[in-house]
């Protein structure tokens, strides 16, 4: 099936705007001076989360010191109204009170969730090669995990009946109920990533997983919690991957683009309610585009070839989904897999895309120029 693209349409675009006024924050750097920020400015935006009504936005800045090397400063995370777009206040700044002067402050935060059991944002920092609990109050470090390379994603699975790495302190005879965060890990000077999990409430008993099928980058994961199974898109891999985490037992979710060029898979998501499809993007040699398979035979059920296919995707409630690509936001319908809006994003480089429950917004931070866009959708 080769659909083309339909016409674009209009865009709201409620872009956080930066003012004239003085700069709101002038990041902490190592070395040379940082470009002062203004109010709603993301600088190099990275991880997203959404809870009650506010939208966080984690970013890096950099520096350029007088020897020329180019320094990251510390990582930020803007708050903005998801009514509005506005932002909200001055940026909340992580620190380790406890590191040393120098790595007192976060370089590189890649993916973010919020963590509404303990009222708390989960970040993955890729510098340090740690999971992050953060205050989003006072931006204080509650509690650290070290995967040892560079975490990229996150996903948190609630209330699972696991069987792993049982500990003899609780007395435990049988199954140890967890919420369950998964971490995916593109790895760091040469050494292989792969897929790392944790308990999310004590910030321990930190799991590696094999992935099943080659590669070991994740680039994006997503939880079924009806069956507590997880889902991972493989960058430098040949099929969607997944794990039971309940046992941790891996399985091949996906074969559906078996070939002999490694493709680059960027996306997968899952429609929630009972639903046996998932869907994955990604790009190889003459195939580019987004993929349906079903869960359980791993058969390809649905294949839109585009010219631009989308990074990142997400449901839309049941029966659709949105994809964010280098200019465009496409909306499809998942029976059968059709392409039904074009949105153009205008001018500027997208970075990350939330959307929110109700299926009404879509939140894509933007690298040029560096703000939020909150986007309507139809």
């Amino acid at each position: 099936m080769n659909l083309r693209p339909l016409p674009p349409i209009a865009v709201l675009v409620a872009a956080a705007g930066l003012t004239a006024c003085a700069p709101a924050y002038v990041p902490e750097c190592r070395g040379g001076d940082a470009h002062p920020l203004d109010a709603g400015e993301l600088a190099e935006p990275s991880g997203m989360a959404l809870h009650e009504g506010r939208v966080y936005v984690a970013s890096a800045a950099s520096a350029s010191p007088e020897e020329g090397d180019f320094d990251y400063c510390g990582s930020f995370i803007t708050v903005f109204d998801a009514e509005t777009g506005r932002p909200i206040g001055r940026p909340i700044v992580p620190s380790d009170p406890e590191a040393a002067e120098e790595d007192r402050y976060f370089r590189f935060f890649a993916d973010m969730l919020y963590d509404t059991r303990r009222d708390a944002l989960l970040v993955a920092e890729r510098q340090r090669g740690a999971v992050l609990r953060i205050d989003p109050q006072t931006g204080r470090v509650i509690a650290q995990a070290t995967t040892g390379g560079a975490p990229y994603t996150l996903a948190l699975a609630p209330d699972v009946a696991t069987t792993w790495n049982i500990d003899a302190e609780r007395g435990a005879s049988g199954p140890v109920t967890r919420d369950v965060l998964a971490v995916g890990d593109l790895g760091e000077s040469g050494e292989p990533g792969g897929l790392w999990v944790l308990d999310a409430a004590r910030f321990s008993e930190l799991q590696r997983v094999g992935i099943p099928v080659g590669g070991s980058r994740p680039t994006a994961l997503a939880v079924d919690t009806a069956t507590d199974r997880l889902f991972a898109a493989i960058l430098d891999g040949f099929a969607i991957s997944g794990v039971d985490l309940r046992t941790l037992r891996t399985f091949v979710a996906s074969e559906t683009i078996g070939s002999t060029v490694a493709p680059a898979i960027r996306g997968v998501a899952l429609p929630p309610g009972p639903s046996d499809t998932l869907f994955h993007t990604a790009e190889q040699t003459g195939v580019a585009g987004l993929w349906q398979a079903d869960r359980v035979s791993t058969e390809v059920t649905g294949f839109l070839r585009l010219q631009e296919p989308p990074f990142a995707i997400a449901p839309l409630g049941a029966d659709e989904l949105v994809g964010l690509s280098a200019n465009f936001l496409y909306v499809f319908d998942n029976a059968p897999l059709t392409l039904t809006h074009t949105i153009d994003l205008g001018a500027g480089r997208p970075s990350r895309m939330l959307v929110d429950e109700a299926g009404r917004r879509a939140y894509v931070s933007m690298l040029e120029p560096s703000s939020l866009r909150v986007v309507e959708l139809p």
